[in-house]
């Protein structure tokens, strides 16, 4: 009798569903942690290039 092409389903595995889940909330932490420092980083480099600019038009104004 030929059998169809399905496999029997897979063992349902609790611990492997535990680490996966484990896993995924890691990563999704962790991507949030880089956008936390990403979102800093830009602020910071702002506020660099903000106080550059006034310093730089303090000079130009007072070597006039």
């Amino acid at each position: 009798m030929p059998t169809s092409g399905r496999r029997p389903a897979p063992e349902h595995r609790p611990v492997l569903d535990g680490v996966v889940w484990v896993v995924f909330a890691l990563l999704f932490v962790g991507a949030a942690l880089v956008l936390k420092v990403f979102a800093v980083l830009v602020v910071v480099l702002l506020v660099l290039a903000v106080g550059l600019g006034l310093t730089l038009r303090l000079l130009r104004r007072s070597r006039r």
